[in-house]
Formats: structure tokens, sequence, C-alpha cells
């Protein structure tokens, strides 16, 4: 008898269970159209800053090449600083060796002082008819034309000596240079003399047959000294320029060197190169595909394998090329236009040569109404895109959406919802505009 009564009982308490259950499962069926409720996930959508980028590489160049030339012929003795290193503006780039000018011009500079003795004499002559006067100068251009074939022969002795010694590798290529050098002012030397010699007997004899003819002579003299002085001072110029020359023009780092020790430095080619550090650019090529979305004065943020993670280097566009070119990669061809990047922070951090990564950022909006990519609903045939929206009520509100800027993760909606709407994440293909659904 107990053992029926414990059975009457467990049989009733199981069949409340199921009425209770089938009481609440029509509950929920009418409530919902005879169907059951879905359990959803939502997003909120918010308003919030949204941007799209192009990605590209590409290299750092100087803007500011300066390039060193030297317009008068010298010979490089000694080049003191060495490619990729830095210089300061002012700074000796090079020692030259200016003893063949600086001989020419001790050698002009004396002929100048004989030149002007010579016409002053000539000239006291003419006004005393003193023909004895012209004789002795006669006799010191003799003497000073002696004194000058001496010193070409000991300068001819001293060479030869000097090509000895240098095959023997007792001197340098620049002494040898020099000794040639003196070869040549000395020979130099002998000519001017010769000519004084020469002027001294025509005025001498045109004091004799005429005072008119000496007259004429101071003028020839005059003329002569002009040019000796015109001389002077052209070698002069060209010193100065040479050690001007010698100097950087600007603090940089030099890139190129185009001279060689001991040789006569090349003025068709710049001697130096020096990159001016403080005018970097960056160029790259845009795919032609990218291009339109590009623009003069976006903003570029820019990274580098050789620049620490975090560091801030900005920039922006400031030239695209009007030409577009055909480049080959280690894949294919393509079609590009050269674009280049003004650095306008973080550009100590960077070098010419260095590789970056370029982020264009090609939209931006700081206002915008953002929806993540989770959110996207279906989509139909003409191409329309759909959200769906809960409401207060939980009742499921189909949307159609217009795109706008869209990001790596993000997207931008300018019409088909409102701030603070609740979408459905990653929606099933079951979801349907009046649907009634649960929040997870």
């Amino acid at each position: 008898m107990k053992k029926v009564l414990i059975g009457t009982a467990i049989f009733l308490i199981v069949a409340f269970f199921i009425v209770v259950s089938i009481i609440t499962n029509n509950s929920e069926s009418t409530s919902t159209g005879g169907r059951a409720r879905h359990t959803v996930e939502v997003g909120e959508v918010k308003k919030g800053e949204i941007s799209s980028s192009i990605s590209v590489n590409g290299y750092v160049e100087s803007a500011d090449v300066i390039e060193v030339y030297f317009d008068s012929t010298a010979r490089a003795d000694k080049v003191l600083l060495s490619r990729g290193q830095q210089v300061s503006e002012g700074e000796k780039l090079i020692n030259l060796d200016l003893s063949s000018l600086e001989s020419e011009l001790d050698g002009l500079k004396t002929n100048k002082n004989i030149q002007k003795l010579e016409i002053e004499k000539t000239r006291t002559m003419t006004s005393n008819r003193d023909t004895d006067y012209l004789e002795s100068l006669v006799n010191t251009s003799k003497d000073n034309l002696g004194n000058a074939k001496s010193t070409y022969e000991e300068s001819i002795e001293n060479l030869d000596k000097s090509k000895k010694l240098y095959e023997a590798g007792a001197i340098s290529k620049s002494e040898l240079n020099s000794a040639e050098d003196m070869v040549k002012t000395s020979e130099m030397q002998v000519r001017d003399a010769e000519n004084n010699l020469k002027h001294s007997k025509q005025n001498l004899n045109d004091a004799i047959l005429s005072a008119k003819s000496s007259d004429i002579d101071i003028e020839v003299q005059v003329k002569n000294l002009k040019k000796t002085e015109d001389r002077i001072k052209e070698i002069e110029k060209n010193i100065e320029r040479l050690k001007e020359s010698a100097l950087s023009p600007i603090d940089g780092v030099i890139s190129e060197i185009n001279v060689v020790e001991g040789e006569t430095i090349n003025n068709v080619q710049p001697a130096f190169k020096i990159i001016n550090n403080d005018s970097l650019i960056i160029k790259a090529n845009i795919r032609e595909l990218d291009i339109k979305y590009v623009e003069i004065g976006q903003k570029v943020n820019i990274s580098a394998d050789a620049v620490d993670r975090g560091s801030e280097i900005s920039g922006k566009i400031e030239y695209i090329s009007p030409v577009a070119e055909r480049i080959t990669t280690s894949n294919n061809t393509e079609t590009v236009v050269g674009i280049e990047i003004f650095i306008d922070k973080g550009v100590e951090l960077l070098r010419p040569g260095y590789s970056v990564t370029c982020e264009i950022a090609t939209d931006m909006n700081e206002e915008a109404l953002i929806a993540s990519f989770e959110m996207f609903g279906r989509e139909d045939s003409a191409g329309n895109r759909y959200m769906y929206v809960v409401d207060d009520e939980n009742i499921v509100r189909e949307k159609k959406i217009t795109l706008g800027i869209t990001s790596d993760f993000e997207v931008e909606i300018t019409d088909g919802l409102s701030e603070g709407d609740r979408v459905i994440i990653n929606p099933s293909n079951n979801i349907e505009d009046g649907m009634l659904v649960n929040i997870n």
C-alpha cells in the first residue's frame, strides 16, 4: 500500500512539470507568431573618428644636395674627410697644393716691381736724355737675365735629382710636382728677363734715335705693367676662390668624393657632394588603382625598421608626379605614380637611404557614425546592404544602410542608423524583420 502511494506521488509531480512546460511554450509561441525566440548578441553604434589609408613602401632621400666644384685648376694634397662623415659649415674638406699658383704670383709681383722701376727710369732718362743711364739699365737687364738663366739651370738640375729620388722612393709625388713647377716658374722668369732686356735695349735705341720714341716705349711699358697687375689680381682671386671652395658651405653629410690625392682636381664633375639632413623627403610609388584616393596635403604616418617602435614620424604629401610609369617588380610589371612626402615630425630619426613604410590617410571623419563589419546583415540583388537593429521591445528592425569611409575593421554609416542603435552582431540567416529576440 505504501509503495502504491509513493508511485502515485511521483506520477503527479512529473505530470505537473509537463503541464507547466506546455503552457510556457504555448505562451512564447503565441507572442512570436508560433516560432521559438532567438537569442542574439548586439553592439551599439557610436560616434567617433574613422579613417581609411593606403600603405606603401618608400625610401628617404635628401631634397638639398650641395655640389662643391673647383673652377680653377688645383692639385689635391690631402682629403680631410671621408664619405658618410658629418661635416660642419666652414669646415675644411681638403688641403690643396697651391705652390704652382703661388710661385707664379711671386714671380709676377717681382716683375711688377721691376716694370715700375723701368718705367720710372725710362721717364727719367727721357727727361734727361741720358743714354748712359739707359745703357746701365740694359746691363742690369742682362744681369737679371743671367741670374734668371742660372736659376733655371739650377731648377733643371734639381728636377733631375728629384726624379731620381722619386724613382728611388725617397720623396713624394707632391715634392716631385713642386720641382717641376719650379722649372716652369724659372723658365717663365727667364722669358720675362729676356723681355725686360729686349725692352731695355729698345729704350736705349729709341732714346738715341728720337725722344718721341721714348714716349712710345713708356706707353708700352705701362701696358705691360697693367697686364702684369691684371694677372696678379686674377691669380689672387683664383687662390681665394680655391681656398673658399675647400670649405664646406653647409652642415651635412658627405655623400660623394671625386678627388684623388696627389692628382689635379677635375673641374667638370663635383669634387664633393654634401647632403643637408634638415631637408629629407620620402619618395614612394602609388599603384594606379589607388592614385585616385591620393591628394597633396594628406597626412602620412611613417615607420622604419631602423627606428624604434613607438617613435612618432609623420609628414604630408607635397608632390604627385603628373606622369605615370611602368616598373618591373619581382613578380610582375605594374603602373605606378611617384609621390614625394615632406617629413614634418621625427626627421632627426631618419637618414638618407632608409627604407620606410608610409600609411597615407586618404579619408577621415572625426564625427562619424561607426559600425563594425560583424554587424553586416544581408545584401540584396541590387547591392544594397542591411543591418538588424533591436528596438526597446527587443523586436528586430531591418535597416537599409549607406556606407561611407571604410577602415580595416569598421565602417562609417552615413544613412540608415542612429547613434546608440543596438545592432545584431554576426546575424544568422534566420533573423528577420519584426522578429522578437532575446539579447545575450
